[in-house]
């Protein structure tokens, strides 16, 4: 079998994000107990002791503070806005990996990525192809959707090739009435082709109507980490957006899934937090510890 220079460029961004996961998985638990978080946490860590273990043990206790219930039916997967920022040539890429062998590299570190709305309009079907054929079995896809106008015959056609991998919808008009009608269409659309969650625009609160309208298409709104707690009501599909604060400590990270993991659930369905961690260069490192912390954290069905 011969190999093509993509497939080479495939398995070497594989290879190197395995090697380098192999070491990160090891020293997490010693970051864990790190108070000072990230920054240079790895260089400072070179064994396992009393205060790390005794960290990571009180992260499993805490779990016995959540109910059994909301545990079990829900999900949390962490996830990048987008995964090409130049501040990770530096950093997160290898300095040798060509730009359009990036996204083999991420989808090797992490589970899911949000696809930003600019990077997404105009695309052609052919290469959201290529996107598949990159990332590892399992990986999903999530579209960030800006534009109230959007052709959605159109969008539908591009988002086609992603298949079982796209799992998700988040709708975010930059303007928006309370009563949400101006967006009314576009949920009809979205929620034919994806699970959708909604972002309001800054300072907006809806209406009665408006409620009722994401109500009836079983739609919850995007909790945004900094303003209080998540509001959710069902199951499905939500989104919990980590932005401004780019440096989020091992605590911090508890305390925010801890937070989705407690909200009510009053529906049967199981529910999926989409933990989208939104920054001018978000942090490698803190995007691994939520993900970690999340698996700690989460009940796996048996």
């Amino acid at each position: 079998m011969s190999l093509g220079l993509r497939d080479v460029g495939r398995l070497k961004g594989r290879m190197s994000a395995m090697c380098q996961k192999c070491v990160q998985d090891l020293s997490f638990f010693a970051v864990l107990g790190n108070s000072s978080g990230y920054p240079g946490a790895r260089e400072t860590i070179t064994s396992f002791d009393d205060e790390a273990v005794i960290a990571c043990q009180q992260r499993y206790d805490k779990t016995d503070n959540i109910s059994h219930m909301t545990k079990s039916h829900t999900d949390i997967i962490v996830a990048a806005h987008g995964w090409s920022y130049p501040a990770w040539s530096n950093s997160f890429y290898p300095d040798d990996l060509p730009e359009d062998w990036q996204l083999a590299y991420y989808s090797n570190e992490f589970r899911a990525v949000m696809v930003p709305a600019a990077e997404f309009a105009g695309v052609d079907p052919v290469e959201v192809e290529r996107w598949v054929e990159d990332v590892v079995e399992g990986f999903e896809f999530y579209l960030e959707v800006t534009d109230l106008f959007i052709d959605w015959a159109q969008f539908a056609q591009a988002a086609k090739p992603l298949g079982a991998h796209l799992k998700g919808i988040l709708l975010r008009p930059l303007t928006v009435d309370e009563d949400l009608a101006m967006i009314a269409p576009s949920l009809d659309a979205a929620t034919v082709l994806a699970p959708v969650c909604v972002l309001l625009p800054e300072g907006v609160v809806i209406s009665d109507n408006g409620r009722n309208l994401l109500a009836q298409h079983g739609i919850e709104l995007c909790w945004n980490v900094h303003e209080g707690k998540p509001g959710w009501r069902g199951g499905g599909f939500v989104v919990a957006r980590v932005s401004g604060n780019n440096h989020y400590t091992p605590k911090e990270w508890r305390e925010t899934i801890e937070a989705c993991l407690r909200c009510g659930n009053k529906s049967s369905d199981r529910r999926k937090v989409l933990l989208m961690v939104e920054h001018e260069s978000p942090e490698p490192d803190a995007l691994r510890a939520a993900m970690m912390i999340g698996d700690m954290l989460v009940i796996p069905d048996i």
